[in-house]
């Protein structure tokens, strides 16, 4: 199966290589460093939910951006081929795509186990359910999966560094940003997340993340044709 030489090429290039290394080393960092600030007494005003939720929002945010940055070029990986870079390859389109889906899926879930330990430190710091900690890695999982897969489709549909880098910003702002102000319920990671929220939310925030993530993938098998007809 040629999706598995994809496969293989890249989670040994994440894994395997010292800045694939590094990069996920920071990323525990900063996860450490997330929880320490949970530790804190609660703020004036501030309920223990609301701490452990923004919390919760920022190891979220912090797995995004690790996601989308990687599988889109804007951390460049040693080894890791990004769609441009298999465009000569014999793979078909689908084969390649269907590679990346399993990278970003094995990725999403190495992601969400390291972040469950801070969510259920945090929980259980305050009487909070061991399987609200499970859901909410859940919930990164779907959202992380999300994200690498349209930072799969801007490798291969936006040209230059500089504008890959502002999209996938541009993205993080997006969902992050602008999404709750508009008020999307259905679609809200920042909420998905919190431990407070109903399980329906976090469902429903995990299947969009999941269907965004299939069509990211379809279109870029769709890009694939016309990257191979332009070289």
């Amino acid at each position: 199966m040629n999706e598995l030489a994809v496969v293989r090429g890249d989670l040994r290039a994440r894994f395997g290589t010292g800045k694939g290394v590094g990069v996920q080393a920071v990323f525990a960092l900063l996860v450490c460093l997330a929880t320490l600030l949970g530790l804190s007494p609660d703020a004036d005003g501030a309920t223990p939910s609301q701490v452990v939720g923004g919390v919760s929002i920022a190891i979220l945010v912090a797995a995004a951006y690790v996601a989308v940055a990687i599988s889109s070029g804007e951390i460049a990986i040693p080894g890791e081929k990004t769609l441009p870079d298999l465009v000569m390859s014999p793979f078909s389109a689908g084969e390649i795509v269907r590679g990346k889906a399993i990278t970003s899926a094995v990725f999403a879930a190495h992601l969400a186990l390291a972040t469950w330990p801070a969510f259920y430190f945090l929980n259980a710091l305050r009487d909070g359910s061991p399987w609200v900690a499970a859901a909410q890695a859940g919930v990164v999982a779907a959202v992380v999966w999300g994200f690498a897969a349209i930072g799969t489709w801007l490798s291969g549909a936006v040209e230059g560094d500089l504008v890959r880098s502002l999209a996938a910003w541009g993205l993080l702002a997006g969902v992050f940003g602008l999404l709750p102000l508009l008020g999307f319920p259905s679609f809200q990671p920042v909420r998905a997340v919190h431990p407070g929220v109903a399980g329906e939310l976090r469902a429903m925030c995990a299947l969009f993340s999941t269907v965004i993530g299939a069509l990211a993938f379809w279109g870029s098998a769709r890009r694939i044709p016309y990257l191979r007809a332009e070289t």
